[in-house]
């Protein structure tokens, strides 16, 4: 699996974290469902936040490609509600700083269909 991890934190907002992913399947079953791109932003973060957006994007990649089985339209779907889990537990153990500073697109590409999920004041 190819995996493509692009940082980019602009020194002009402090407390700006900003970070896109590419994640293509290593298996043929995987590369049915076609290439998963994400980007993230988390305004008024501290260091230690910044891996919130990791183990998101980590989590929600993992449950995507696991799920060859279905179509792209229903991983794609499970694997967002895999990642409003990670979110909720985050929040069921006090961590809260990312609420209404989190933003994230996901876009799914394949073959000639594009699918496509958005929350918060992220631009593409």
């Amino acid at each position: 699996m190819q995996v493509f991890d692009y940082h980019i934190s602009p020194k002009l907002k402090k407390g700006l974290v900003f970070k896109s992913f590419y994640f293509q399947g290593a298996t043929k079953e995987e590369k049915a469902l076609g290439d998963l791109f994400i980007v993230t932003e988390l305004s008024n973060s501290i260091s230690c936040d910044s891996t919130i957006l990791n183990d998101l994007s980590n989590g929600i990649k993992k449950e995507f490609f696991s799920l060859s089985t279905e179509n792209p339209k229903e991983a794609l779907n499970k694997a967002l509600q895999k990642g409003n889990r990670f979110l909720k537990n985050l929040s069921d153990k006090g961590n809260i700083r990312w609420l209404g500073n989190l933003s994230f697109a996901i876009v799914l590409v394949k073959d000639f269909s594009v699918y496509f999920s958005k929350t918060g004041n992220i631009r593409l």
